[in-house]
């Protein structure tokens, strides 16, 4: 009985490998049958490019023409230089959402759907470093390249890595963005020596979060010259969420207050906000009652060059009540 059960195990085994390995040669027959013979045949002479990212070299076309991104910020950089997609994962970001009719939701970001990549046919694919465990699969739909991610204020390399990867000079976009900066500044003057501002949200859960320097809006505030609270200064810190006894942490001379929610927690943001609003605590910051707290949207701590003029924006309303 015991030499027949181990037979029969062995043989489970054997056919066990053949099944994996008759799945893996259908999913390379399946995937070599998607690409149309065309495509084929003029890859050999293609005109490309190695784009050197944050999972190693990629050779890709000169001209890409069919771009899938796999997340918010590679988005938002192929949108700000004035290229749509074919696909992309979902956003909640309303403020990309007008600019992409007719761009496949190929679905969640981190988790994009291969099928629907590999339906699209994409010359390449763009994303970052949480996307990193499907970078294999994509890399044999098409040249894939990964930016390095670890938090919103890496905005301005990722951006930077698209230009490279698009063939597509960077250099307008953020030379208009500093030279707004630079018209703030100005307009700002001696108020840039003593100026405060604090960044915040209340998440739909409680509670609240103060954000570092080293955030998306934190590295626009740097650029923009102006000063943060103490407790903000630490560019270690990205987000910390704090006790409300450690309210006065979020003080400033003023406050920005952002929006944290995606549209189907709007109800819970609102009543969390409220309760914030009526602590005694929040009461007694001076920016509170100076009426300098400013409610500002989900951008604040956004995903590229779109969002950031439109922070911009917010400082020339709220801080000079002058927009540009």
């Amino acid at each position: 009985m015991n030499s027949n059960r181990v037979l029969n195990m062995n043989y489970c085994r054997r056919w066990q490998a053949l099944l994996l390995f008759f799945i893996s040669v259908c999913i390379s027959v399946f995937v070599a049958c998607t690409h149309n013979t065309d495509t084929v045949e003029t890859v050999p002479t293609r005109s490309v490019r190695l784009v050197k990212h944050a999972l190693g070299e990629t050779q890709v076309p000169t001209n890409p023409q069919r771009i899938v991104t796999l997340d918010s910020y590679t988005l938002e950089a192929v949108l700000a230089l004035n290229t749509k997609p074919i696909g992309a994962a979902r956003t909640d970001w309303e403020h990309l959402r007008d600019r992409l009719d007719g761009v496949t939701n190929i679905g969640l970001s981190g988790e994009p759907s291969l099928e629907k990549v590999l339906t699209l046919k994409p010359d390449l694919i763009l994303g970052n470093s949480y996307q990193q465990s499907v970078y294999n699969p994509l890399s044999q739909i098409a040249p894939t390249v990964i930016a390095k991610f670890e938090n919103s204020g890496d905005w301005k390399a990722i951006f930077t890595l698209v230009g490279q990867a698009l063939g597509t000079n960077t250099s307008p976009v953020m030379e208009r963005y500093y030279a707004r900066l630079e018209d703030f500044k100005t307009r700002m003057g001696d108020r840039l020596n003593w100026f405060e501002v604090s960044v915040i949200t209340v998440p739909p859960a409680g509670g609240f979060y103060i954000y570092g320097s080293d955030t998306f809006s934190g590295t626009i505030l740097a650029d923009a010259g102006l000063r943060r609270p103490a407790a903000q200064q630490n560019a270690a810190i990205t987000s910390l969420r704090l006790s409300r006894e450690r309210l006065s942490n979020a003080d400033g001379d003023v406050i920005f207050l952002w929006n944290y929610s995606s549209p189907d927690e709007q109800v819970a943001q609102i009543q969390a906000t409220a309760k914030l609003k009526a602590d005694p605590l929040w009461q007694q910051l001076n920016a509170v009652k100076q009426g300098k707290v400013y409610e500002v949207p989900h951008y604040w701590i956004g995903t590229g060059a779109i969002a950031a003029n439109l922070v911009i924006d917010d400082l020339f309303t709220y801080l000079l009540a002058l927009k540009k």
